[in-house]
C-alpha cells in the first residue's frame, strides 16, 4: 500500500513542507507518489528536485524527498546548504553537464566508475553524508533537463545492479510524462463524450496526452508505440471528432470537462 503524503513528515523531517509549504498540492503528491514506488523497487534515500532555468538544483521548489527507509535515513536539512554552498561546482551529476544530448539517468558507471567517484571531491561530500553512491534520473521538457530524481544509497549497501539501472531507464518516459503533464491533463470526466465520439480506448489516450501538451515523440514513448502510430492515431481522433487541430482539440476537451461540472 503506498504512503499517504500526509505522513510525509516522518521521513522528510519537515523538509518537504519547509519548501513546499504546508499544503501539499497535486504536483507534490504527484511527486510522492513517483518516489515511494521508485524506492520500493530500487531501495535508496530519494529526493526530487526541480530544476531552474540555470540548471541548478535545489533552488526552486517545491522539493519532494523520501530520507528514511531500508538504506537508511538521509539528513537533507544539512545535505542541502552545503551542497549549495560548494558541492555543487564539482557534482559530476549536475544537470549542467548532462543537459546536452539525451541522457536520462547517470550513474558512477557513466562518471568514471565507483572507484573513481569514491576517491573524488564528490565522492567524499557524499561519504560525509553516509552516502556511498549516487544515480541521478533526468526528466527533461522540450529536450532540457527540468527536474531530477537523486537516489543515495549508503557506503555499506550495494550497487545499482544493471537490472535496476535498466528499470530506472525503462519507467524514466512514464515518470517525465506524468510529472511534466500530470497536473494539466484532461480529467476522467472527458472521457464519456470521446467514447460517444466513437474513439478506441487507445485514441482517447493519444487525444488526452496530446491536449495536455504531450508531443508526438513523447506520446510514442509513454505508450511505446512508433511515432507513425501516433500520427495515425491523431488523424483519426481529429476526423471522428469532426476537428482540424490540436488547438481545436484542447478547447473541444476543456468544453466537454466544463459542460460536466
Amino acid at each position: 500500500m503506498i504512503a499517504s503524503p500526509k505522513s510525509a513528515d516522518r521521513y522528510c523531517s519537515g523538509y518537504s513542507r519547509r519548501l513546499g509549504g504546508d499544503a501539499w498540492g497535486d504536483d507534490e503528491r504527484l511527486a510522492w507518489y513517483a518516489l515511494d514506488w521508485i524506492t520500493t523497487v530500487v531501495p535508496a534515500a530519494a529526493v526530487l528536485s526541480p530544476v531552474d532555468r540555470r540548471l541548478e538544483l535545489f533552488t526552486a521548489g517545491p522539493v519532494v524527498a523520501k530520507v528514511d527507509g531500508p538504506q537508511g535515513r538521509l539528513d537533507l536539512t544539512r545535505l542541502r546548504p552545503e551542497y549549495l554552498s560548494r558541492a555543487r561546482t564539482f557534482d559530476p551529476f549536475a544537470p549542467s553537464r548532462w543537459n546536452r544530448g539525451a541522457a536520462t539517468v547517470v550513474g558512477p558507471a557513466d562518471v568514471g566508475g565507483q572507484d573513481a567517484l569514491a576517491r573524488s571531491s564528490y565522492g567524499a561530500f557524499l561519504a560525509a553524508h553516509g552516502v556511498g553512491t549516487q544515480v541521478s534520473v533526468f526528466f527533461r521538457d522540450g529536450g532540457r533537463i527540468a527536474g531530477a530524481m537523486l537516489l543515495f544509497r549508503r557506503r555499506d549497501d550495494p550497487p545499482l545492479t544493471q537490472a535496476e539501472s535498466v528499470l530506472l531507464r525503462r519507467v524514466q518516459p512514464f515518470l517525465e510524462l506524468a510529472l511534466a503533464y500530470g497536473g494539466r491533463a484532461v480529467e476522467p470526466a472527458a472521457t464519456e463524450p470521446l467514447l460517444a465520439s466513437g474513439l478506441t480506448p487507445r485514441q482517447i489516450e493519444v487525444a488526452r496526452l496530446a491536449a495536455a501538451g504531450a508531443t508526438n515523440a513523447e506520446i510514442a514513448r509513454a505508450l511505446f508505440v512508433s511515432i507513425p502510430t501516433v500520427k495515425t492515431h491523431m488523424n483519426q481522433v481529429l476526423a471522428k471528432l469532426g476537428l482540424r487541430s490540436r488547438t481545436e482539440l484542447v478547447t473541444f476537451l476543456r468544453g466537454t470537462r466544463a459542460g460536466d461540472g
